[in-house]
């Protein structure tokens, strides 16, 4: 067990800054509440539940090449490529999920390549920009999607277990519903604009979801005891539209930070961007002092985030795994999906949450 970390920065997400961005997206968090990590047993489910299992979150890692060096080639989405060090095949970024997962939305096919397109600086934030607002208004035409929702976060100094959920959600009216299968297994979430004066329906797992269906205020104390955002800030709209407040913020400002955007990485078996971003000093992040986003090219989209807070007594060597402080993460992504009122209602037979 990761031992317990004092940090520098507070709990929660205070000031605009650019992690911030990052980990709005990922924003995701929705509430948890103390259950008995028993499966809903012979509940039965409107989508399959997975056998609990431990399920590991890994840090992104470099594959380590062969050292040569080329001519720079022209890299897809106009970044404008620089000389790297390469390996004599295709090498990329590799980013695990922990487990397999099956791609729903279409891949796009990935040239061999022995030339990484690199952007650095104020430059990179601008082009991430770039391709986020392109996303953003691609996908809000999307009506709805269905996706299994992946996070750990640290709450009061302590990184949680993972919880890994289903989703579902629709757009218009912004309509959530979560089912954990993993962390707080069986544990259910309703949420809808604009219905049950915006108050979220919370069913719990196992034995202790015979106490039958609360009604609680996503921001109350109790939602948030074990979360480290409301529910209302789940889904990758609203943590693009998030991203993108924070990072034109940063763009702005144009000081305190390190950025570098790559081409070349790969999340759930699919091309992503890869955007890190370092801060000098609290002075300029007070909450984190790094971040790593992936976005999903064909999507662009942001599908994982990882933040890191500013740690007091961390092991300089185990300097990220020790200041961990949120990641999120988007698989499995199914759009187009036509739900209806009953997905996102506790009418729902399938739900069981009519008591």
């Amino acid at each position: 067990m990761m031992r317990r970390m004092r940090v520098l920065a507070g709990k929660g997400i205070r000031q605009p800054n650019i992690q911030a961005a990052g980990v709005a997206f990922l924003t995701l968090a929705a509430v948890n509440l103390s259950t008995d990590p028993v499966p809903a047993g012979s509940e039965p489910l409107a989508i399959l539940e997975s056998a609990e299992a431990t399920i590991a979150i890994p840090a992104p890692r470099l594959l380590k090449p062969v050292v040569t060096v080329s001519a720079p080639a022209p890299m897809a989405d106009g970044l404008e490529p620089h000389p790297v060090a390469v390996q004599a095949a295709a090498t990329t970024v590799a980013m695990a999920t922990g487990a397999a997962a099956t791609p729903v939305v279409e891949a796009l096919p990935v040239a061999a390549t022995v030339d990484s397109g690199v952007l650095t600086g104020l430059p990179a934030l601008q082009k991430n920009i770039e391709i986020i607002e392109k996303g953003v208004a691609q996908f809000g035409k999307i009506p709805d999607y269905m996706a299994t929702f992946t996070k750990q976060e640290r709450i009061g100094g302590d990184l949680s277990q993972v919880q890994q959920i289903s989703l579902k959600l629709r757009h218009e009216p912004l309509s959530i519903y979560m089912k954990w299968r993993s962390g707080q297994t069986g544990q259910q979430v309703i949420w809808v604009e604009g219905q049950n004066e915006g108050k979220m329906l919370v069913k719990a797992g196992g034995l202790k979801g015979r106490l039958g269906t609360l009604s609680l205020d996503p921001s109350s104390g109790l939602a948030m005891s074990q979360s480290r955002h409301p529910c209302t800030m789940v889904g990758l709209l609203k943590a693009a539209e998030r991203i993108l407040q924070y990072q034109k913020a940063a763009v702005e400002s144009g000081k305190g930070f390190h950025c570098e955007l790559r081409d070349d990485a790969e999340f759930d078996g699919r091309p992503c961007y890869r955007c890190v971003v370092q801060y000098d000093s609290a002075e300029y992040s007070p909450d984190y002092r790094k971040s790593e986003i992936l976005i999903d090219k064909q999507l662009s989209m942001p599908v994982s985030v990882m933040n890191f807070t500013w740690a007091q007594d961390a092991d300089p060597a185990k300097l990220d795994e020790e200041s961990l402080i949120e990641h999120y993460m988007y698989t499995d992504i199914q759009v187009q999906q036509q739900f209806a009122d009953l997905d996102f209602s506790r009418a729902n037979e399938d739900y069981r949450m009519v008591r």
